[in-house]
């Protein structure tokens, strides 16, 4: 998401430019306000407000696009992208996805499918962009598991780069998730999650251990899963969040209890998860949206039948 300090920078800059500013002074500009909302880009998450939230969203994402099409490689902007078109993804578009499904409107239901779907596709668009710039061949070491890693090693080494790689594996099997009917989709999901399994290798605190817990969740996938090795990513990821971070306990109960069809530790997670309060400011928005999910999954039969747990 933009700052205002980053939308200041860009109307100076129209103006520098209808002053007869040049090519050169414009991708200098635009870098330095790339770089900026890169470094102010946190304090969105500090929001407690989520319809506030949502319209600051679509703002951003629309300003970054739009300095996308000036200034296509930098780096700074494509990452941007990506986490921006996750966050919409994932905190919007599948939300009116579930409101919908409460409604029991199927269609609107799959309209707000297909734009989360479209979205985690443009999030993964811009890390992929993002990706080749940092090195060649990653469309021939997709094919096989241990030539992906081998690119990985050999060219994903820096613990820097970790983030950028969080979020395309997050984009990527946050796709998965929404083309589930797809056979095509589903057989490149391995992709997604060596990734995510890289980025561990790199930075395993990142984003409060977000790595982990997609891990824990991919294992713990259906009851066939590999639930122990599920329960050993959510241990390590809540541990790195100090169970402040409320998105991994959102993970635990709908995915981890569900699995093992644990009904009265899912319901006692998510309702850990509603009485939280505000544990941490500087992840509010995200703690926010976990709370807000938690409700609805409580309060709403039909989410809890998708565990298969019987309601009276």
């Amino acid at each position: 998401m933009a700052c205002v300090s980053a939308r200041l920078t860009v109307t100076c800059l129209v103006a520098a430019l209808a002053l007869g500013g040049v090519g050169c002074l414009r991708s200098i500009m635009l870098d330095e306000t790339l770089a900026a909302a890169r470094r102010a880009s946190s304090s969105a998450n500090t929001l407690h407000d989520y319809e506030a939230a949502r319209a600051l969203a679509y703002a951003g994402v629309g300003q970054l696009e739009g300095m996308r099409s000036l200034r296509p490689n930098n780096p700074d902007g494509l990452l941007l992208l990506t986490k921006a078109w996750t966050g919409v993804g994932y905190a919007f578009a599948l939300d009116d996805h579930e409101r919908a499904l409460e409604r029991g409107d199927e269609v609107d239901a799959e309209y707000h499918l297909l734009r989360a779907r479209a979205a985690f596709a443009r999030a993964k668009f811009y890390g992929l962009e993002l990706l080749t710039l940092r090195a060649q061949g990653f469309a021939a070491a997709g094919v096989k598991r241990d030539r992906l890693r081998a690119w990985l090693r050999n060219n994903y080494a820096d613990r820097a780069l970790a983030e950028e790689l969080l979020w395309l594996g997050t984009a990527w099997v946050s796709y998965v998730s929404v083309d589930t009917e797809n056979p095509d989709t589903i057989s490149r999901l391995w992709v997604g999650i060596e990734l995510v399994e890289h980025v561990v290798t790199l930075d395993e605190t990142i984003e409060y251990g977000t790595a982990h817990a997609i891990l824990g969740a991919f294992h713990a996938r259906n009851a066939m899963g590999e639930l122990d090795e599920a329960k050993q990513h959510f241990d390590r990821a809540l541990t790195i969040g100090r169970g402040r971070y409320l998105p991994t306990q959102l993970l635990v109960a709908t995915r981890y209890h569900c699995s093992k069809h644990d009904a009265d530790s899912y319901a006692r997670g998510l309702r850990d998860i509603v009485s939280a309060g505000d544990p941490l400011p500087e992840a509010r928005l995200a703690n926010v949206i976990a709370m807000r999910r938690a409700r609805r999954y409580l309060d709403h039969p039909s989410f809890q039948e998708e565990c298969g747990f019987s309601v009276q």
